[in-house]
């Protein structure tokens, strides 16, 4: 009953992080939730350093499209 009630609110916790991620733009506040999100479902540092890796990766190419707009 213990584990259900820790997995429950772990889920509803990853729920919460994953809307806050979904609804803003901000990419320091991106880094951060993913940060948080790795906590709370244990990735190994080798899978945080593959999303990290994706995620940089990603958002230089939104910024460099949105600066390439620009000029």
């Amino acid at each position: 009953m213990q584990a259900e009630m820790a997995n429950s609110v772990n889920y509803e916790y990853v729920k919460n992080i994953l809307i806050s991620y979904f609804m803003t733009n901000d990419v320091k506040v991106h880094e951060n939730l993913l940060r948080v999100v790795f906590l709370a479902l244990k990735f190994s540092t080798e899978e945080q350093n593959k999303v990290m890796e994706a995620w940089a990766v990603n958002n230089q190419s939104l910024v460099g499209k949105m600066i390439g707009g620009f000029f």
